[in-house]
């Protein structure tokens, strides 16, 4: 969560200030106002329910809130949301039913409180927006969109902050920021323009600018206080770009491109907002990366057959050094790749052939598989939960989400498999307990 006081006195105070509802009896919301400058740029969730127990009086007398996963969401191509109740010691998932919603759904993004969660559906160019229930789980639509602005559009970057979701078109070469009310429906409040098609966005770890690709560009845009965007930086990328990958200390952005077959480098200047070109690395097709937790390696993969995994090193100047290479074997199908958390292994699911890779990389030997675990065929983008403790993959083709627990070295665990129709994508929602 992003705190926004002055001083070290002032964020304890703003962690105070950003969850600060009353619960009344009569249903009603009031905010606590803090009327001095000292406190002028506090945030107060909009959508915070005064059922919800993150937003109970008991908040008010607490400095040190803990966020805490407890459902877990996976959207549907066809249509509908898979609802799970998680249980964060065991990792265990109880099902909740599924909630209505369009069809070719990409992503849900969801507010850093677990109060709203925004779908994106590219091909039917929706949005739709749905209120979390704090103590069920079941999520409640509060506003759809489809107009001729919304053109398909990318998955979604919420602004907690400031209540605003960033939304890229593709179709359009734009993103529109919207604001959240506190009804949950969506107002338009502004856009700004790209350069060809637009792909995909991540917000910089400072919270302060959003990062995006675009065909042969990246770009920098500052986030205003009213939660706009203003371009800050552009710079050459490649083509067919994924979404950005930033280093955890901020300073490097990276983009895998699949059409150029190369990872383009670019420092980031977190005062100005500007972006420097610094090498286009070769990698044949590369898909997205990932991001090791000391930021000392990235990995990423092609969409060849077989499917090839590239290593390679950080540099403390931010360029890459080709570290080698691991081919997985025919059958194999592209997908991102994903660290274990504190850890130099990489998750790689190779779909066709229902197994997931364990590979460990490193910054001075070629990527070595450590191991291979079989689960069923058709997984795909890996999500780890934020207790870095369980791993969840969804497989669209055998209508499922299979789920992992992740080992003190690393590897992983097979635990057993959930029923999820048509289950493409995987968002876990968090909580802040006391």
């Amino acid at each position: 969560m992003k705190l926004r006081g002055r001083g070290e006195v002032g964020k304890r105070f703003c962690t105070l200030c950003d969850i600060a509802l009353l619960s009344m009896r009569a249903g009603r919301l009031a905010c606590l106002l803090i009327a001095t400058s000292f406190f002028a740029d506090c945030k107060v969730p909009s959508g915070c329910l005064g059922s919800d127990p993150s937003c109970s009086l008991l908040s008010l007398l607490v400095f040190n809130k803990v966020s805490v996963p407890r459902f877990l969401y996976a959207t549907n191509t066809a249509g509908g949301i898979s609802q799970f109740r998680f249980n964060k010691d065991t990792g265990a998932l109880t099902s909740l039913g599924t909630a209505t919603s369009a069809g070719n759904a990409l992503k849900l993004a969801i507010d850093d409180y677990g109060t709203y969660a925004v779908l994106v559906c590219d091909l039917t160019n929706t949005l739709q927006v749905f209120r979390i229930n704090g103590s069920t789980g079941l999520l409640t639509m509060t506003d759809t969109q489809s107009n001729g602005v919304i053109s398909t559009p990318f998955p979604a970057v919420i602004d907690s902050a400031h209540s605003v979701v960033h939304v890229p078109m593709n179709g359009g070469s734009q993103i529109i920021t919207y604001s959240i009310n506190a009804s949950g429906t969506l107002s338009n409040i502004g856009s700004v323009p790209t350069a060809g098609s637009l792909q995909a966005l991540t917000m910089h770890p400072s919270g302060n600018y959003v990062i995006a690709a675009a065909q042969n560009n990246a770009y920098a845009f500052r986030i205003n206080g009213n939660g706009t965007l203003t371009q800050t930086g552009n710079a050459a990328a490649g083509n067919g770009p994924s979404r950005p990958v930033i280093s955890p200390n901020g300073q490097f952005v990276y983009v895998s491109n699949t059409t150029s077959g190369t990872i383009t480098a670019l420092s980031f200047d977190s005062s100005s907002g500007s972006l420097t070109l610094l090498e286009h690395e070769p990698t044949a097709a590369a898909i997205q990366g990932a991001i090791n937790s000391t930021g000392t390696i990235i990995a990423a993969t092609d969409n060849t057959n077989p499917t090839t995994l590239f290593s390679h090193t950080i540099q403390s100047n931010g360029f890459l050094q080709n570290t080698g290479t691991l081919a997985y074997g025919t059958g194999g199908s592209n997908q991102a790749p994903l660290f274990a958390p504190a850890s130099n292994v990489v998750y790689v699911p190779l779909p066709s052939l229902g197994v997931v890779s364990m590979t460990t990389v490193s910054t001075s030997v070629a990527p070595v598989q450590t191991a291979q675990i079989a689960s069923t065929g058709g997984l795909a983008n890996p999500v780890l939960d934020p207790t870095g403790k369980y791993v969840y993959m969804p497989s669209n083709a055998n209508s499922l989400i299979a789920s992992f627990k992740v080992q003190p070295d690393g590897q992983l665990s097979f635990l057993t498999t959930y029923p999820a129709s048509g289950a493409v994508n995987v968002t876990i929602a968090s909580f802040f307990e006391f």
